[in-house]
């Protein structure tokens, strides 16, 4: 992670399948009812982005997700919060360095076959199919998009889907290599990042720095 992300985006990771707390009421309110994957992934989350923030020089007692579910981060602060099952990765940045950031996580398996068209598009999948079967290609492509959306979300406050996001890559994403990408749409700007399949898992990283 420190060769992916830029030098001045903190990060942290930890398994929220171990995570026990410690709870703040404004924020087991919020997954009380939740399954226990979910409460995991919720303060797992949460603990790593305050851990953070106290990095950065600000304490903060809770992060109840604000109306658009987003992170309530400090004004000063931008972030990025992806979980899947056996990893919670967290990332903040402060705004007078980054517009914005987004991160994301996956496990490096194929995407499934009948997801392939709801992620990628036509063009892509053309693209793709030369290099690496289609489904490895595609859930690159997912996380890239993902990371990509929080990104853009920040600065357009726009919901969009996978079809509307075309994802370009250097050069095919093989294991243990950081690979640059550039994702565009119509809807939001056109934005970097950069993608490493390493240690049986996708990451991805993408952000508007300030100019």
């Amino acid at each position: 992670m420190s060769a992916l992300l830029p030098s001045d985006v903190l990060w942290a990771t930890a398994d929220p399948r171990r995570f026990d707390g410690p709870w703040l009421p404004a924020e087991e309110a919020v997954v009380a009812r939740s399954v226990e994957k979910r409460r995991r992934e919720f303060g797992c989350g949460r603990h790593l982005a305050r851990s953070l923030l106290s990095r950065l020089g600000f304490e903060v007692a809770a992060l109840p997700p604000s109306s658009d579910r987003r992170v309530p981060w400090p004004l000063e602060v931008v972030g990025s919060v992806s979980h899947c099952e056996d990893l919670c990765l967290v990332a903040v940045a402060r705004r007078q360095d980054w517009t914005s950031v987004g991160v994301d996580i996956e496990p490096d398996t194929p995407l499934a076959a009948d997801t392939l068209p709801i992620v990628t598009t036509a063009s892509e999948q053309a693209r793709f199919q030369p290099s690496l079967p289609a489904q490895v290609w595609g859930k690159a492509a997912f996380v890239a998009k993902e990371a990509y959306y929080k990104a853009q979300f920040e600065l357009t406050r726009r919901f969009l889907e996978f079809e509307d996001v075309e994802v370009h890559f250097e050069r095919p994403p093989a294991r243990a290599q950081i690979v640059s990408f550039q994702c565009s749409s119509s809807r939001a700007p056109s934005l970097t990042g950069r993608l490493l399949r390493s240690d049986g898992h996708v990451w991805a990283f993408s952000g508007l720095p300030q100019s």
